[in-house]
């Protein structure tokens, strides 16, 4: 099991969005076995507590947020934070990353359960309802929020490519069903002015602009990504290098911020976003605060959290170089380049089980990928930027 905690300090638990949501993705790339078996177990673990009683879905339990111990024990103490989704999407990305079709099997009825949940909680408007957000309760949220609303729409976009590759076309088509119709009630539900810029509330009611408008940019919502950006961007929301909970809060959660500055890079404004990530990386990676992210302040004395270092290097992976998961160990590559950051080279990135070197460089508006193994050039190919290249590894 992995821990969130990195600072001395030990948090005896694993949660839906610490290990399943922010780590689990990351871990098949990373290479590293202890990480992929982690999140295996995680997925498993919390998979044999989702409730599957032959009862209607609104009677049906949430997910529970943490597993304690070595699973002695649960915590769902802040209701459905929308736990269903955060392990719905986490699972897509892992399995669909490690291209394991045998851990896609075992995978996919717990997956399915958990999307079933999320969209059995629709409102009146179509969208999901939750309880709280991770933030469990810190912040308001409302009757239904951004973030577990985007969740569901990614685990929908992932869930009818895993149905696909697994011949469940049944399940396919619901998905894509469901997502068409998801994506329309977020930009309906969600879209507003706040505070002069035209981005996303985070709730019915919501008029302070919040961290987690950034969470369309990850799910492939760009209609109002500039905008978006420069709220995050603005003098309302920076403090510190990294990004407010709630403009009117000083406090921080780092974890925004990583997902913001992944969000710029996937929606493609790498001019826009590399000078702000570069600064946050001289303050936490390089600074006199290193090497972790934190997890809050003012609170909890700036405990610095492993889990959250997964999210720095998914800045990396997804946003920067910009992998995604296109199938079972298939994937697309669509680098964000700037500038000043004109060229990122990856070694020893793990792709279909085994390792790789990465390399993507900016020459005008054209961008080149390579991908070697062992000294070995097996894929070398030049596009425009922002656009996707489908890669195929033998």
């Amino acid at each position: 099991m992995q821990s969130p905690a990195g600072s001395g300090g030990f948090y005896n638990a694993m949660w839906t969005n610490d290990q399943a949501e922010y780590f689990a993705p990351f871990a098949a790339y990373s290479g590293y076995e202890l990480a992929y078996l982690a999140a295996v177990n995680c997925f498993e673990m919390f998979g044999e507590r989702m409730d599957r009683r032959d009862i209607p879905w609104s009677d049906r339990r949430a997910l529970q947020t943490s597993i304690n111990g070595e699973g002695d024990s649960g915590w769902a103490g802040a209701g459905d934070r929308g736990d269903g989704a955060m392990y719905a999407y986490g699972a897509l990305k892992f399995v669909l990353s490690t291209g394991d079709r045998e851990l896609a099997e075992r995978i996919y009825p717990h997956i399915s359960w958990a999307i079933d949940f999320s969209l059995s909680r629709k409102n009146a408007h179509g969208v999901i309802r939750s309880d709280s957000d991770e933030l469990e309760g810190r912040f308001p949220s409302g009757e239904a929020n951004l973030t577990t609303n985007c969740l569901v729409l990614g685990a929908l976009s992932y869930g009818a490519v895993l149905a696909d590759e697994l011949n469940d076309s049944t399940r396919a088509h619901y998905y894509r069903s469901e997502y068409t119709a998801l994506r329309e009630n977020i930009k309906n539900y969600f879209s507003a002015v706040v505070e002069d810029y035209d981005t996303y509330r985070y709730y019915d009611g919501n008029d302070r602009l919040r961290s987690w408008i950034c969470m369309p940019l990850i799910v492939g919502i760009h209609d109002k990504a500039e905008w978006t950006l420069r709220a995050l961007f603005s003098d309302k929301m920076l403090k510190y290098n990294s990004i407010k909970t709630i403009s009117t809060d000083d406090t921080i959660w780092d974890r925004a911020a990583l997902f913001s500055f992944k969000g710029g890079y996937k929606s493609g404004y790498s001019e826009l976003t590399t000078g702000y990530f570069l600064a946050y990386s001289v303050e936490r990676v390089l600074g006199n605060h290193a090497p972790y992210p934190y997890e809050a302040y003012p609170e909890n004395r700036r405990s610095l959290l492993s889990t959250e270092s997964t999210l720095y290097n998914r800045v990396f992976t997804e946003g920067i170089l910009g992998i995604d998961e296109t199938g079972l160990g298939r994937y697309s590559f669509t680098p964000s380049l700037s500038r000043s950051v004109n060229f990122i080279t990856v070694n020893n990135i793990t792709l279909r089980g085994e390792k790789y070197t990465v390399r993507a460089e900016l020459n005008g508006s054209t961008v080149s990928l390579q991908i070697t193994q062992n000294g070995m050039t097996v894929w070398n190919e030049s596009k425009p930027q922002g656009v996707a290249f489908n890669v195929t590894l033998a």
